[in-house]
């Protein structure tokens, strides 16, 4: 499993033409990329693989230049991102398009933002099109099968020499004119772990996401044409009367039909029959545009999505317009790879070698960060099974891999495990253990590599706060940390948006940082101040399983579902602070 996201990536490029690989990431671009990328606006997208083939089958000209992969079902790290932009940004700039997740919008936000620090012109677009919840929340609407209709118009414009600010544009409208409601007779299931939710023989999940969450509403099961216009009422329906699909007989419309995993090709046929039907013979609309196929999957799941697009002058002719991206209808023919290797000499990298810590503090900080990571791993299971029932079941892998790659860092280099030279660190590298800045600032390096999704990128902001408060003060007391400690946990929420309350990491770290400085204000012991602050994370980690989700992709599942399950970010939260508390002050 841990080798499956590369294998495939090397399959695919094996088996592909025109395209390369950057060696040490996952990311496929365009070989023609520097004869293109100053005279003609280039794209990236990508996200957590397991949606094959997006999103690096849609490379080619004509739509996506570059695609970054992630772990299964988790957003890739910023630095991935940030490779493949200066891999294919040139002087017509490029536009990053991106599903509307949280883990997705960060680290590709992080990656934009240090971009436009380098100098690089680039823009970004996030497409949220999802019509199965239509409650307003902080999570806003995810990103669905409509994400490859952006990257098509925006490509055939981009392949027109439009520039950069006219194909925002461009990507906006049509993210603002479509919609995207799925169906599922089953769930998928994460390599070796059981599916992420059960139906019943005769029921079936609608509104459901592209990472194995559970759905809007379960129904029973009808006949394919009962669903497929209970999904197209949905999807025009959205907002009511007046919202913004409701459409009127005569209008232009696109239709995408998208096989989410193992819908064989022939009930895809009967849906888009069914679809047809209804959209011309009822709705009177006029379809001047059909795709079918598997586009965005999630795994093996059982099951199609519908996408509908109001359709304006000249849009049809940019969809139908031809592209050699392998997996668009009518792909283009397949030759033997190039891989390149990635040299840059990018803030991410270290310099830091390792040594032993030779101070009381670094020494009891390396114990520290060795038994919170042991933790994190041994929990693994537990966290992985967490989040199957309220998320999309990568929330325990991607803390190991983060733990694992930090418990490599803290150990000589001769008795490693090879995460962190199996991620392309050098093999000397190191944390500053007797420096509190520098070794805040080396995790977040660590976890930016090491772990995608939602936990890395706040993990990455969380570290780089409390670094950033560090070289602010010279402040070395247990006080002083303890409210760097707390910036972190204030920038998560300034940067995840997530407030105590919210069903996530914050409401097991927000109060446990502040019991641990109100408790060392107080004049308390260390060790006691510690207890009181795990205790706190403990206490907000399970008070967790009771609380409606208001962030995160919790909030997207049905309470019935999640209500009794600990939110697996806050666990983690809580087993850290309590390996801290161990290591510190341990239980007589």
């Amino acid at each position: 499993a841990e080798k499956a996201v590369d294998d495939s990536i090397d399959g695919f490029v094996a088996s592909s033409s025109g395209i390369t690989r950057l060696s040490n990431y996952r990311v496929i671009y365009r070989d023609d990329v520097d004869k293109i990328k100053d005279t003609q606006v280039t794209l990236l997208s990508g996200g957590g693989s397991g949606h094959e083939p997006a999103h690096a089958g849609f490379i080619g000209d004509g739509m996506l230049t570059c695609a970054v992969a992630g772990d299964i079902f988790a957003s890739p790290s910023p630095a991935s991102i940030l490779a493949g932009i200066r891999a294919i940004c040139g002087k017509a700039g490029t536009l990053v398009i991106v599903k509307n997740y949280t883990g997705d919008r960060l680290n590709f936000g992080i990656a934009l933002e240090t971009a436009r620090s380098e100098g690089l012109k680039v823009d970004m677009v996030i497409c949220g099109e999802d019509c199965a919840i239509e409650k307003k929340g902080k999570a806003g609407r995810r990103g669905l099968c409509g994400t490859l209709l952006v990257h098509k118009l925006a490509g055939a414009a981009a392949r027109q020499g439009r520039p950069l600010e006219e194909i925002v544009q461009l990507a906006e409208k049509a993210i603002a004119s479509m919609g995207t409601m799925g169906v599922a007779l089953s769930a998928c299931s994460l390599p070796g772990k059981p599916a992420s939710f059960s139906l019943g023989s005769d029921e079936v999940e609608l509104g459901l996401g592209i990472h194995g969450e559970a759905g809007a509403r379960r129904d029973k099961l009808g006949s394919a044409t009962e669903i497929t216009q209970a999904l197209i009422n949905t999807i025009i329906g959205f907002g009511g009367s007046d919202g913004y699909m409701a459409m009127q007989g005569g209008e232009e419309v696109g239709l995408v039909v998208n096989n989410l995993g193992s819908t064989t090709t022939l009930e895809l046929g009967i849906v888009a029959k069914a679809a047809l039907d209804y959209l011309v013979n009822e709705k009177k609309l006029k379809v001047t545009f059909c795709a079918i196929g598997t586009l965005m999957t999630s795994l093996e799941m059982a099951g199609v999505s519908i996408t509908l697009v109001r359709l304006w002058a000249g849009a049809a002719d940019l969809l139908r317009e031809p592209t050699r991206a392998p997996a668009w209808p009518h792909a283009a023919e397949h030759a033997p790879p190039l891989v390149r290797p990635y040299a840059s000499a990018s803030m991410e990298e270290f310099d830091c070698t390792y040594t032993a810590p030779t101070t009381s503090f670094g020494k009891t900080l390396a114990q520290a960060l060795r038994v919170a990571s042991e933790a994190i791993i041994a929990a693994e299971p537990q966290l992985t099974e967490m989040d199957r029932i309220v998320g999309d079941g990568d929330c325990g892998l991607t803390l190991k891999e983060g733990a694992s790659a930090i418990l490599d860092a803290v150990t000589e280099p001769t008795c490693r495990a090879g995460h962190l030279k199996r991620m392309g660190f050098p093999e000397g590298l190191g944390l500053a253990l007797d420096d509190p800045k520098e070794c805040a600032l080396g995790l977040s390096k660590v976890v930016q590599r090491a772990m995608g999704g939602t936990s890395g990128a706040l993990y990455r902001i969380f570290f780089s706060a409390i670094a950033r408060f560090l070289a602010g003060q010279e402040d070395r007391s247990p006080l002083g940390l303890a409210k760097a400690l707390k910036s972190g946990w204030d920038a998560i929420s300034k940067y995840g948006g997530a407030v105590v309350g919210d069903r996530t990491m914050v409401d097991a770290g927000a109060p446990s940082a502040a019991a641990l400085v109100a408790a060392l204000e107080a004049g308390k012991p260390l060790g006691d101040a510690l207890a009181d602050a795990a205790a706190k994370a403990d206490a907000g980690a399970s008070a967790t399983a009771t609380m409606h989700a208001e962030a995160g992709r919790s909030s997207y599942i049905s309470e019935d579902v999640i209500k009794g399950t600990c939110d697996p970010g806050a666990k983690a939260v809580a087993l850290w602070m309590d390996a801290l508390r161990q290591v510190v002050a341990p239980s007589p």
